[in-house]
């Protein structure tokens, strides 16, 4: 690209093109121009990226907009150098346009949306502008869409979700309540309700409830408890009261749920020794013997033993520590831990694996590392693929789950190995999965059989330690990028990237076998349940009376869940043809009195939802009847939560 017809030649980025729906001859061309600006200066590549950007594009020319009247044959540069509009991560924004009912009207895509009303001879959004269009809208702007027939009226998709403006941008309105949230992880408490933690993308890290109060959960009831890109979250098991969260490439938080108080834990490396360095999604565990036990990954596996007030070393450098690799151009750290867990059975084991395809394995608290990549590389896993996951069993010390990714290579292959003996063979179980990097594996406690794998197309269940996948259908084919399982409430909770969370209980899932489908008919475990898991306050009041444009999710049902099975294929009583009779549930109060009745019309897997709004406290018989067999399940109505008005986790706390 020579400079006869006005555009730069040498090294250049991503180049974003618009021309005016008017006239096409008029044409504007975005270019990251990535040649120095003083070519007789050599280039500082170290220690330039921070956790907001990679302040080495400071030294090149950076964004320049030109434009065409004659449909490209000739440009002319427009904008000042003091202005460079490719300033964050180019690869990722650097789109132009321009509006359909003035040509000299121009929208950039960047962290701020750059907007120039003269051609493209000066824009806002840099230091010293104060005319605040689009004050009220998150930034990171990634798409818009202008009204064809009225160029005040757009739509913009940033890190915040969908805005909409009809008046040029002076003022937006915030559709959130579509739910395209995007979530790196979840986690939960063991409060009542319980709550859960999610991760998201550039919009920290948010607490909401299990249930809500009102009967359902709506925006009001989340609250923010981690800051910058939420990553990781933990929280101490006994009161809920420390909640811990990563950031953007190793920014740790500590916050006291009680008292509001935050400190930041991010561990530093001692003075005289390389920085720390930290994936994007920085991993984060609390102990599961000990809660004030932390465990983060940088090049090496880092510990702390109370709270993060001090940190210690408990591996060398776990990864390649590829000098030339470890900080990319565009913002990208590499030669990092991107997984690690502890053993939930026995203190000190502990697997990680990193970004650059490394694992190894401790027995000892980290005084002794072994490296198990040569053997699953013999078992067919790339070797330098990124490891996404990995994964200790919670019903066998020896097995471990490991899972990697090819995306970054435009590889789709699903890898997902299995160990039983330390590391020192894998089978694959990747089996009939897609085509589909995969980013999570999870096992259940209570079934080792039970697997849930999460891949960039959506949740995977194996019932037969991964010889067979079925695809989860109730969530939608979009990338899955975390799943735990509520050890007290058998809940199945699921982070997706790009349509929130969803939770699901799995009681009756976690009784599957291959057994199962064998038997003539079975009634699965029936999960006990409050009478109300709601306040009567919400009766009171019209704080429905909001119109329709919120968005809320209903509390679980205040009824049995019961499930059932019953083979198409039943025992006939000799050659003698008897009509079959058809199959029922019943269910009996604690006075062993019938209250209601179901038929079942259609043989195989099926759930009967019985409400017990009108019941009272105390322990139901549920019993499924086919063809003369009874088959008999217990389940108890218990006292209904309570919900105090205001802070309600919080008031009968008493605060040292």
């Amino acid at each position: 690209m020579g400079k006869s017809n006005g555009l730069p030649k040498g090294i250049l980025g991503r180049i974003g093109l618009s021309t005016y729906r008017k006239n096409s001859d008029v044409v504007y061309a975005l270019i990251e121009n990535l040649n120095p600006k003083d070519s007789t200066k050599k280039l500082n590549t170290k220690d330039m990226m921070n956790t907001a950007r990679d302040n080495y594009y400071d030294q090149l020319k950076g964004g320049e907009l030109y434009k065409s009247i004659d449909g490209g044959k000739s440009w002319q540069k427009t904008n000042s150098e003091k202005q460079n509009l490719s300033s964050k991560a180019a690869y990722s924004f650097n789109l132009i346009y321009c509006n359909p009912s003035n040509e000299n009207n121009l929208w950039v895509l960047s962290a701020g949306m750059h907007i120039s009303f003269d051609g493209g001879k000066s824009f806002t959004g840099f230091e010293g502008d104060s005319t605040n269009f689009l004050g009220t809208m998150f930034g990171d702007h990634r798409t818009l869409w202008l009204d064809p027939l009225d160029g005040n009226h757009m739509r913009f998709g940033s890190d915040g979700g969908l805005y909409e403006t009809f008046d040029g941008g002076k003022s937006t309105r915030h559709l959130y309540h579509i739910p395209i949230e995007e979530l790196y992880t979840v986690s939960f408490d063991y409060l009542t309700p319980y709550n859960v933690y999610i991760g998201l993308q550039d919009h920290d890290v948010w607490r909401g409830p299990s249930n809500g109060w009102s009967g359902e959960i709506g925006p009001e009831d989340w609250t923010v408890v981690g800051s910058g890109d939420g990553m990781y979250c933990q929280t101490d098991k006994e009161t809920g009261r420390w909640i811990y969260s990563t950031g953007q490439f190793g920014q740790h938080l500590l916050l006291d749920a009680w008292k509001g108080k935050t400190s930041f834990i991010m561990p530093v490396a001692p003075k005289g020794n390389p920085r720390y360095r930290y994936t994007w999604a920085t991993p984060l565990q609390l102990s599961p013997h000990n809660s004030s036990i932390i465990y983060t990954g940088a090049q090496m596996m880092l510990r702390s033993i109370n709270q993060g007030k001090s940190w210690e070393e408990i591996s060398p450098d776990l990864t390649t520590n590829d000098s030339i690799k470890q900080n990319g151009r565009g913002h990208i750290k590499y030669c990092t831990i991107t997984s690690h867990v502890e053993s939930p059975i026995k203190p000190g084991v502990i697997w990680v694996g990193t970004d650059d395809g490394k694992v190894h394995y401790t027995l000892n608290h980290g005084s002794q590392w072994i490296e198990c990549t040569k053997a699953l590389t013999a078992t067919g896993c790339p070797e330098d693929f990124w490891v996404t996951r990995v994964f200790a069993s919670n019903s066998d010390l020896g097995t471990a789950y490991i899972t990697k990714s090819g995306y970054t290579k435009d590889d789709f292959r699903p890898f997902v190995f299995k160990t039983t003996d330390y590391g020192k063979t894998w089978k694959n179980i990747s089996s009939n999965l897609p085509l589909q990097p995969v980013n999570v594996i999870w096992e259940d406690k209570d079934n080792k059989n039970l697997l849930f794998v999460g891949t960039d197309g959506g949740l995977f269940v194996s019932i037969d330690g991964g010889s067979e996948w079925v695809q989860f259908n109730q969530i939608p084919s979009v990338p899955v990028k975390d799943i735990t399982v509520h050890s007290r409430e058998n809940d199945l909770i699921v982070a997706t990237y790009g349509r929130g969370l969803y939770i699901t209980n799995i009681a009756s899932l976690k009784q599957f076998n291959s057994e199962l489908f064998t038997s003539d008919s079975y009634l699965f475990d029936i999960k006990s349940k409050p009478l109300m898991n709601f306040s009567r306050a919400a009766w009171i009041g019209n704080r429905k009376l909001m119109g329709d444009s919120h968005l809320f999710t209903p509390n679980e049902p205040n009824a049995f869940e019961i499930w059932y099975y019953i083979n198409k294929n039943q025992p006939q009583k000799g050659k003698q043809k008897v009509k079959p009779i058809t199959p029922k549930i019943e269910i009996w109060n604690p006075k062993d009195s019938l209250l209601t009745s179901f038929d079942i019309k259609e043989p195989g897997i099926g759930k009967i939802m019985w409400n017990f709004w009108k019941q009272s406290v105390g322990k139901y018989t549920i019993k499924l009847i086919v063809n003369g067999k009874v088959f008999t399940k217990s389940a108890e109505i218990v006292d209904p939560l309570e919900w105090p008005v205001g802070n309600y986790d919080m008031q009968m706390k008493t605060i040292p």
